[in-house]
């Protein structure tokens, strides 16, 4: 996951009891929402992070212009493994459903 985040990000080290880390050591402890505005950033999100820390996102009730999270995802090209854990798979395994 390192090669995905920006260099500038990468850089830049955190410290845990003395030793160096990269901010993308701690990927694999962050989850996303998937509403980002732009299906770009949404694939790059993807692609750093993986779709198993991604979940689906809404504004809803409120009207800030994505009315379709799903159609959403269908626009960024994922694949199907991809879609169906950011759609709910991944929110059901953090939720133990």
């Amino acid at each position: 996951m390192a090669d995905a985040v920006p260099s500038p990000l990468s850089d830049m080290v955190a410290y845990n009891g003395g030793r160096p880390l990269e901010p993308s050591a701690y990927l694999d402890s962050l989850w996303f929402d998937s509403l980002v505005y732009e299906p770009g950033i949404l694939a790059a999100l993807v692609r750093s992070a993986g779709a198993g820390h991604v979940v689906v996102g809404t504004d809803y009730p409120f009207d800030m212009g994505v009315t379709d999270p799903l159609a959403r995802l269908d626009a960024v090209g994922l694949r199907a493994d991809e879609r169906d854990a950011i759609a709910g798979l991944t929110a059901a395994r953090l939720l133990g459903l």
